[in-house]
């Protein structure tokens, strides 16, 4: 018995020993891939970024211009200077999909996927699902929130489009640009499809619209629509359509200079829009919408109009009642106007730089403005 005992703890012990041996062997092959400098590098800077990104989303590798959440909280998404959105899980704050890809030469003025500039704007829609951006490229895209694939590219605007916008029961696209107007995206497809439900039937989104812009002889802006031959030798380009789709669009001149912000009021029956020749502006629908559903795009006319005394005035915000909107300046300053005549209520101050965007409270008790 005492032989019986002696051999196994003698087995014991090999077994033990050579545990520890292949645990020394993964430390060696561990320190040998550690000291390859790339290797090193690229550890001190996951170390340094989980330490310094403690409660952020970081991965951009430009300046962030806008962001959008969901009514839940539970998710964001950014628009960044470097042509990308991002898609965030804002419990875990991990990046869940990546819409566009960031171009190799992004200082140089290179182009990846999906937008060929600076993302100026973004929204995501009432249900959660799509997001629209809008870009110095001057193009408006439709994207999936799952997995960050292009639906659609409109085009339309003649100059940087600053700001994007969803309708309340998101049927409809609202849009602002540097070419002074306002322009209203919605889809028209067999069986009544809309955007939440559209698929591409081509590779980085179906171009859905292009619109090219001209001033007619009564001095206004007006677009063309049709693939006429003027139309194809001044685009020099075509369009690449979903069979039985197409974007109905209106456009509104809407200020004097550019539209920098757009909203939507919770009704969906007025508009609210913002712009660098320092005017606010509200909107409503020439004509009343049917019973039950909300204004598309159409004629729509000025209710009324106020003067920030700054300009530019670049963003702006309902309650969630539409009883009152909030603008913010450049300067910094934020003023709180009625939703139904632009009467100022209040002025707000002490925000350090230019107040970029806005958010209203979930409660319709505050109104929340980040200084830059």
């Amino acid at each position: 018995s005492n032989q019986i005992k002696a051999k196994s703890l003698f087995d014991t012990s090999r077994s033990t020993m050579a545990f520890s041996l292949v645990k020394f062997v993964e430390l060696i092959i561990w320190f040998i891939e550690l000291i390859n400098p790339l290797n090193l590098l690229d550890y001190i800077f996951k170390l340094v970024v989980r330490k310094s990104s403690a409660g952020k989303l970081v991965g951009h590798c430009g300046t962030v211009r806008c962001i959008s959440a969901n009514k839940a909280g539970s998710k964001a998404i950014s628009a960044s200077g470097d042509h990308t959105l991002r898609v965030w899980d804002l419990e875990s704050l991990e990046c869940t999909a990546t819409c566009g890809s960031v171009p190799k030469n992004l200082t140089e003025g290179g182009c990846g996927s999906g937008h060929g500039h600076v993302v100026t704007g973004v929204s995501l829609s009432p249900c959660g699902n799509r997001i629209a951006s809008v870009s110095m490229d001057k193009t408006v895209r439709v994207w999936t929130v799952a997995d960050g694939d292009c639906l659609a590219v409109l085009r339309g605007h003649m100059q940087i489009v600053h700001c994007v916008a969803w309708s309340p029961a998101g049927s409809t696209l609202l849009t602002g640009a540097s070419d002074r107007t306002l322009r209203f995206w919605s889809l028209r497809g067999p069986n009544s499809t809309t955007w939440m439900d559209f698929s591409p039937r081509h590779a980085g989104g179906d171009e859905l619209e292009f619109a090219f812009g001209h001033c007619s002889a009564r001095e206004t802006v007006e677009d063309l629509h049709e693939d006429t031959p003027v139309y194809e030798a001044l685009t020099t380009r075509r369009r690449h359509n979903a069979p039985g789709f197409t974007c109905r669009m209106h456009t509104e001149p809407a200020h004097e200079s550019s539209v920098l912000a757009c909203a939507y009021a919770p009704d969906g029956g007025r508009i609210v829009s913002t712009s660098a020749d320092g005017t606010v502006r509200l909107w409503s629908p020439a004509a009343p919408a049917k019973q039950g559903s909300e204004a598309g795009p159409g004629e729509w006319k000025l209710l009324a109009q106020c003067d920030a005394d700054e300009r530019p005035v670049v963003s702006c915000a309902w309650d969630v009642s539409g009883g009152a909107v909030a603008v913010g300046t450049e300067s910094g300053s934020v003023v709180v106007l009625d939703g139904r005549g632009l009467r100022p209520l209040q002025r707000l101050g002490g925000q350090r730089g230019d107040v970029t965007s806005g958010a209203g409270g979930l409660d319709g008790g505050a109104l929340f403005f980040p200084g830059g």
